[in-house]
């Protein structure tokens, strides 16, 4: 049964392990009875326009043309930023507290090959700058304007 009101299918897949899933929704529609009733585009890192047309695919599309979003770099930045500060606000909602974002205490001993040591002033200072760089305060809170 088809309860939505489509004319094309997309999708995409970001590993080869899961190209088969694009088949498999070809095959479903074959059997079906459907695939006459669609267009399907097929897209992803691991996908080629050869891939499209041995699984049956009307269409291949590079990346995030799939899904109709805008692909580009500063985009896709603008995108994990904000899924980012809503992690970082569901978190702090949680319980999160500033003395939480740390290493554990066997990661500051010596490295045996290299011989360095992260001590916890320099990853105090590291996080210091992650939370600049986030635009979060000094303990990692976000500021009103991001959130969610």
């Amino acid at each position: 049964m088809v309860s939505n009101n489509v004319d094309v299918i997309g999708t995409i897949t970001l590993l080869t392990t899961t190209m088969n899933q694009q088949k498999t929704l070809e095959e479903a529609l074959k059997n079906a009875g459907l695939k006459d009733k669609f267009r399907t585009v097929v897209g992803g890192a691991p996908c080629t326009p050869r891939w499209a047309a041995r699984i049956g695919a009307d269409a291949y599309a590079e990346d995030a043309q799939v899904t109709g979003i805008d692909g580009s770099q500063e985009n896709l930045q603008k995108i994990a930023n904000s899924v980012s500060n809503i992690v970082r606000q569901f978190n702090l909602r949680e319980g999160l507290a500033p003395e939480d974002d740390r290493l554990p205490k066997g990661l500051h001993r010596e490295l045996k090959k290299s011989g360095a040591v992260l001590t916890e002033a320099e990853l105090e200072t590291m996080l210091q700058d992650y939370y600049k760089l986030k635009g979060w305060n000094n303990v990692g809170e976000l500021s009103e304007a991001q959130c969610v």
